[in-house]
């Protein structure tokens, strides 16, 4: 979140007046001030999950935040990022 990590939402819309405009109305995809764009964030993690065609491993946990999660989901449906703010990630426990 760039410059936002500590701000609160006051201080978002009074500080970066055109940039909270774009994130409440979520049209098109934006990057935070000093980060990246959810673009680059779902190409960074697309590219990490390749990194693991190669490799002959049994057993792989990834940890992440939801949202990574929703970015992974919108490429999977072939949604522009954008739309990743449709989504909402609960928690699911997988037990084998």
């Amino acid at each position: 979140m760039g410059v936002f990590h500590t701000f609160s939402e006051d201080q978002i819309k009074s500080e970066y007046p055109e940039f909270y405009y774009d994130y409440i109305k979520k049209e098109k995809d934006f990057c935070y001030p000093n980060a990246e764009s959810g673009e680059d964030v779902q190409q960074r993690v697309i590219n990490f999950l390749r990194s693991f065609d190669s490799k002959k491993l049994k057993n792989i946990c990834v940890v992440c935040h939801g949202g990574v999660i929703r970015s992974i989901i919108a490429k999977i449906l072939e949604l522009p990022q954008y739309k990743r703010f449709n989504f909402y990630p609960c928690i699911v426990e997988l037990v084998y």
